[in-house]
């Protein structure tokens, strides 16, 4: 099977069949990230990192397996090629760190039987122990990483960590989402007036939709569209996510976190050319706001840009 090419036979046949030791296998392909099946759902897989990042893929998922009843309430639809697209990102962001990893937990399960961007009603899970279990296994799992994330850095008295939530959208504008939990009405609004983590965060020259659009502009001849961003400070009244369940639920004190929406065009097959441009600009905009310090960033950004701030380059 292939979480790359959706629709495929050998992904409707895996699908099917539920076989959990294919698809984990695959997950392989897009990551050397140690990835471990949790011991309360065998659809739940996780890996521990180094850095101060947490990486989640909860609609990425393609296994249907027929024990597990469909949800019948809610959206069913899968974010299909956001899983190697999440895992490619945390492969490129250690490459970019000198083996530095960030944390992963990733669902295997399709949304039609489980959808951990929920709150634990009618509409997260099937009436099924198994649906439940996976999704109180993913959500020990981002729990356990968030905790274990805010230790990372050196210093004792930063005890913070980035979660970022992987998506897939399907809005007619092509471009990349990051939500903040603002919504878009409220981002029309002027800087100052913008509720908490702010306008600098969010759309201004440190935000990652800065980051993503500078990095795009290095490596490739089409330039990112990310919404907010300095360039696309708002949506004005297009349709846009501005955040889900898991980047409400994990937001705290120590921890800031993002939804990430990403149209067709950066999934899948695509994340090959993404993934690295992605996790670029990730590393760039961590080490902007501490999360990284300068040492670890040996592969990232414009060599002559990173030497001029004095940081090391390979």
């Amino acid at each position: 099977m292939s979480y790359e090419h959706t629709g495929s036979s050998d992904e409707r046949a895996a699908a099917a069949t539920g076989d959990v030791a294919t698809c984990a296998a695959e997950l392989r392909r897009y990551t050397t990230h140690d990835l471990q099946q949790s011991p309360s759902s065998p659809y739940i897989y996780s890996a521990e990192g180094s850095l101060p990042l947490v990486i989640t893929s909860a609609h990425g998922g393609v296994m249907k397996p027929e024990a597990i009843p469909d949800r019948t309430y809610g959206v069913l639809t899968p974010d299909l090629g956001t899983l190697p697209l999440a895992l490619r990102i945390a492969e490129s962001v250690s490459n970019c760190c000198g083996g530095k990893r960030p944390f992963l937990v990733v669902s295997l399960l399709s949304r039609r039987k489980v959808d951990p961007n929920r709150q634990c009603t009618k509409e997260a899970t099937s009436k099924c122990e198994a649906s439940r279990d996976a999704y109180d296994a993913f959500h020990q799992c981002v729990e356990e990483s968030c905790e274990l994330a805010t230790h990372c850095l050196q210093e004792a008295s930063q005890r913070k960590a980035l979660l970022i939530d992987i998506h897939g959208h399907g809005h007619i504008d092509d471009w990349i989402e990051i939500g903040h939990l603002i919504k878009g009405s409220i981002l029309k609004k002027a800087d100052l007036e913008l509720p908490s983590p702010g306008a600098e965060w969010v759309r201004g020259d440190k935000s990652f939709g800065s980051y993503l659009v500078e990095s795009s502009r290095a490596r490739r001849s089409t330039v990112y569209k990310v919404a907010p961003s300095p360039s696309i400070p708002h949506p004005g009244n297009k349709k846009y996510f501005s955040g889900g369940y898991i980047t409400r639920r994990y937001r705290r004190d120590g921890v800031r976190t993002m939804q990430l929406e990403y149209p067709s065009c950066y999934r899948g097959e695509h994340s090959k050319e993404s993934a690295p441009i992605i996790a670029d600009a990730l590393v760039r905009f961590m080490n902007a706001w501490g999360y990284i310090a300068d040492e670890y960033m040996v592969h990232s950004g414009n060599s002559s840009e990173m030497q001029s701030r004095g940081i090391k380059t390979i």
